[in-house]
């Protein structure tokens, strides 16, 4: 008896961080990530896909990510921080093993495996290309959204601001995955108020917004909304009800001094990380299998809750793929356990968004105008700085609509500068106090550039030194090599 349908969004992003300093908010944090997260999450999907499922999944993966997985020096620089952690957990495990601490030499070789299976797979199986790991991945059945370029909240932005996120997002994402996204992912659930034309003219026929607490779609800037089930969502992110906090899963929090690498687990939410307890893999997977097995039981429940009430059985979920690995180290096998059984499932069916949104049940949602997050005066005042710089490239764009050569590149390379100081990533640093200084510098910095380069463009003819600076600059932020300028004309 077929009770009702899933549909699982995976949205992965990671803001640009390409010899952008080391730890822990630079390029090295993104090193991290891919070894944790997406690498084990490309082999796990992969396994699935050999032993022949199918995999009906809708991914987000934003533009500057693909950019970065794809540039060769983020992938050497990665190859790199799998030698040195080698090294420290080699480290580790001498010191270990000279304190005869068992456990602690278990769980270093523990590690040591996990890092050449990490690197096998990104040498061996992927050829050094993630890219094209992940469109090899999502050729078949999957579904892929676009996320702006920079992942940008978009309801502040101008109407130029916003075309330019989609079109130079949907040019990445066809240049690097070959796909033409079917809809649109939000950052911060943030849709403005009317989405320009090019949203129809990309093919976007739907967006995802907020979750809330039973999935739906609404109908905003005359495109539908899905809005993902965020009561089910609670079982995997809840703060403190959530999966990742059980007593057995490793800790994300404490690290070894020496080598950085998490021997802890997490031991109780009121337990300080000085007096954590030693993780144990075997304990923390058999876990894994128990909460898979539950999160499905709660699948099947919501949807025959969603059914008794007369309205269409499908249920939306949105999760992001750091969560997978990172955040919590053993969700890649819980995330393989769940689509095991659902592929296997009789009553439920794995869909795309796409596949099953004229079933979505109307929800009447009016959304904030602004996410709170993004509401706070220090990043109201960040985004102004941020308009006044896009008001300033409208202007030059169009005083000067065919510029060539020289000026043409100092203008793409400004466009480029401008969107990364528009990613929403570092007003959420600076909204939370995660690390303001940081997301500060980067947007001075960004923008900084962008004067630099609008004022050379600006001139009748460029002065000397501005070839070698766009030279320099291109190289450092290299994203988006098909960005034009005349978008915001």
């Amino acid at each position: 008896m077929h009770t009702g349908n899933v549909a699982i969004i995976l949205n992965a992003h990671f803001p640009y961080v390409r010899r952008a300093g080391r730890w822990p908010h630079g390029e090295e944090s993104l090193h991290v990530v891919i070894a944790e997260s997406y690498v084990p999450l490309l082999a796990m999907l992969y396994d699935l896909r050999s032993s022949g499922q199918s995999l009906p999944l809708t991914v987000s993966i934003s533009p500057v990510l693909l950019e970065q997985l794809a540039d060769p020096v983020i992938g050497k620089h990665l190859l790199l921080w799998l030698g040195a952690a080698r090294e420290r957990v080699g480290a580790d495990l001498e010191r270990f093993e000279a304190e005869d601490h068992g456990h602690g030499a278990y769980l270093a070789r523990f590690y040591l495996d996990w890092l050449d299976m990490v690197e096998h797979n990104v040498v061996h199986r992927f050829g050094r290309n993630l890219v094209g790991a992940i469109r090899g991945l999502l050729r078949d059945t999957s579904e892929v959204l676009l996320a702006p370029a920079t992942y940008a909240y978009l309801p502040p932005l101008s109407t130029p601001e916003v075309r330019a996120q989609l079109e130079v997002g949907a040019m990445a994402v066809l240049r690097q995955l070959g796909r033409r996204p079917a809809g649109l992912w939000l950052p911060g659930g943030g849709l403005p108020a009317e989405l320009p034309p090019v949203a129809q003219e990309l093919g976007l026929s739907y967006a995802v917004g907020t979750p809330l607490m039973c999935a739906g779609k609404s109908e905003r800037a005359r495109m539908p909304v899905v809005h993902p089930d965020a009561a089910l969502a609670q079982h995997v992110v809840g703060h403190g009800v959530g999966y990742p906090g059980d007593s057995v899963y490793r800790e994300f929090y404490r690290h070894h001094p020496e080598s950085g690498m998490a021997y802890w687990r997490v031991t109780g939410s009121d337990v300080p990380q000085s007096a954590k307890d030693w993780y144990d893999p075997y304990l923390a997977f058999n876990r894994v299998e128990e909460h898979a097995a539950h999160f499905v039981r709660a699948l099947r429940e919501r949807l025959r809750h969603i059914a008794a009430g007369g309205a269409s059985p499908t249920l939306v979920l949105a999760l992001d793929a750091d969560l997978f690995g990172h955040w919590w180290f053993e969700g890649v096998r819980w995330l393989q356990s769940v689509l095991l059984e659902l592929l296997d499932a009789d009553d439920i069916r794995l869909v795309t968004v796409k596949d099953v949104l004229p079933q979505l049940p109307a929800v009447h949602h009016a959304e904030p105008i602004a996410h709170p997050i993004f509401d706070v005066p220090a990043v109201t005042a960040l985004r102004q700085r941020v308009a006044a710089a896009a008001a300033r490239l409208e202007m030059v764009a169009r005083e000067k609509p065919a510029a060539q050569a020289l000026d043409e590149a100092l203008l793409r390379q400004a466009t480029c500068e401008l969107l990364l100081a528009q990613s929403s990533d570092w007003a959420v640093l600076i909204a939370t106090g995660m690390a303001q200084e940081y997301a500060l510098g980067r947007v001075n910095e960004h923008l900084a550039r962008f004067e630099r380069l609008l004022h050379y463009a600006s001139q009748q003819q460029p002065p000397p030194d501005a070839a070698a600076y766009l030279r320099e600059i291109a190289e450092l932020d290299n994203l988006f090599p098909l960005i034009n300028y005349r978008l915001f004309g």
